[in-house]
């Protein structure tokens, strides 16, 4: 029986009353937010039958081999997404990518569920293959967001060149393919550091990699001080001041004189078009976007997140410090949908400082109880939580898996309003499943990252599997913990 038949009987048989009746019920319901009327019992003979049936959906839907359509093996379905049109990169658009970063997200989020429940160690072939999947964006312990491919415009570098770009976006002029080609950066790299540890704790791989010199070590080389240069994001969003924090790319960015700093970052940016900009990219050389290197609280989450294990021993860097500053303080001013350039959904920093907090960064705890005291606050009445209606209308599934995993994460076990909101969101993520032709259950895709600055609410990166391997963490975590 699909969950959202579970409405209709029970507690819930609205459907066998007139139509005043009915309007009172609904009315009462919105009264009374949350603890109103309809409530659908958790039933944990049928959770386990969805956890079942979505892990088979994450497996099958896994590529087995390389395809002459683009997709690898190891990687599941991920497509990038223009939601209208955009000067230099197109029209209204829908493309498949292949891209390290999905990949890397849901082999982490299972590996998160078979840690929790050994029961689902039946995954781990399938880890085993996204891992290996992942090796091909990286370079000397770094990671790429997209793979070495040959350039969508030969005419500009030559048929031998290999260059970072879109699996199958069409990229129409000179400079939106150079732009594509960007360096390395600290998301993918914290993300595939992050894998490997996991691939160590569930004996697929032999050694730890926390035992190597330079593991968790780049990123203490790109943060945010003694810098030549201001990204014009973080220019609008926190002023003319460097934080010290983690960086999002692992490059060089171009340098401006100290003279006329600020008239000159502007200038610069205002002429970005053309080859006098130091923001203009360079045919076959790896790019920083916009030239500059950006400062994101969500990227500080994960690298703080990777860095844990290293943490764990040694204690803070001033690098993690800055960091837990910047976030804290970007919780502190309310910057829910703006803390991330590249995550847009309101609810992504309540999930990624869940996990930086969980893995045991309790600097963050003004941060942890901010955000739950948020989430609590701003849950709405049929228990999803929702973020500003242009990035996917609100992407209520999106944000209330979010949510619900941040609250699974660092939720006070003696608060019962923890307890409550949480209820609520897994009762709304188990109506919004859908079943496919195969009695698979999986769940419409969110959005899980954009393509940052002034594309952030246009170019969208989704996954179903990603979601789908998103709320299956949530449901091992919560029948763990509560069932």
């Amino acid at each position: 029986m699909k969950w959202s038949e579970k409405l209709h009987q029970g507690n819930c048989q609205i459907l066998k009353l007139s139509l005043g009746s009915r309007l009172i019920i609904v009315f009462a319901a919105l009264l009374f937010g949350r603890n109103g009327f309809c409530q659908l019992n958790l039933n944990s003979t049928e959770v386990d039958e969805i956890i079942g049936r979505s892990a088979k959906f994450i497996v099958e839907l896994q590529s087995n081999e390389n395809s002459e359509g683009g997709a690898y093996k190891g990687e599941w379905p991920a497509y990038m997404q223009m939601r209208k049109a955009f000067v230099l990169l197109g029209t209204r658009s829908l493309y498949y990518d292949s891209n390290a970063f999905t990949t890397l997200a849901i082999h982490n989020s299972l590996a998160e569920s078979v840690l929790t429940d050994s029961t689902l160690n039946y995954l781990k072939p399938a880890l085993n293959s996204a891992y290996e999947c992942a090796q091909a964006f990286q370079s000397e312990g770094q990671y790429n967001f997209w793979r070495l491919l040959e350039p969508n415009r030969p005419d500009l570098l030559g048929d031998s060149a290999r260059v970072r770009r879109p699996s199958h976006f069409k990229l129409g002029s000179g400079f939106i393919n150079n732009a594509a080609n960007v360096v390395n950066d600290a998301d993918d790299t914290s993300a595939g550091e992050l894998a490997e540890f996991y691939q160590f704790k569930m004996g697929l791989i032999e050694s730890n990699p926390k035992s190597r010199n330079t593991y968790n070590q780049v990123y203490l080389n790109y943060t945010d001080t003694n810098r030549c240069n201001l990204h014009w994001f973080n220019f609008i969003k926190d002023g003319n001041r460097h934080y010290g924090a983690y960086l999002t790319w692992l490059g060089q960015e171009k340098c401006i004189g100290k003279r006329f700093y600020l008239p000159r970052i502007l200038a610069n940016n205002f002429i970005f078009f053309l080859p006098k900009s130091i923001c203009y990219p360079e045919p076959g050389k790896p790019y920083i976007p916009y030239g500059a290197n950006d400062l994101d609280a969500v990227v500080n989450c994960n690298v703080l997140l990777a860095r844990s294990i290293k943490i764990a021993d040694e204690g803070m860097s001033r690098s993690d410090s800055c960091a837990v500053a910047y976030i804290t303080q970007k919780i502190k001013r309310k910057k829910w949908s703006t803390a991330g350039i590249y995550y847009p959904n309101r609810y992504a920093i309540h999930y990624f400082v869940s996990r930086a907090y969980r893995s045991g960064i309790k600097d963050l705890g003004e941060a942890r109880n901010r955000c739950l005291s948020h989430l609590v606050k701003t849950q709405n009445s049929n228990g999803s939580y929702t973020g500003r209606n242009r990035v996917n209308q609100g992407d209520p599934v999106q944000n209330t898996v979010y949510a619900a995993l941040a609250l699974l994460n660092m939720a006070d076990p003696a608060s019962q309003e923890h307890k409550a909101a949480l209820d609520q969101a897994m009762r709304y993520l188990l109506l919004s499943v859908n079943t496919d032709s195969q009695s698979r259950s999986y769940w419409n895709a969110g959005v899980y990252f954009s393509g940052g600055t002034v594309v952030r609410n246009n170019l969208f990166f989704q996954s179903e599997s990603l979601t789908t391997a998103l709320v299956l963490e949530a449901l091992v975590k919560y029948r763990a913990k509560y069932m």
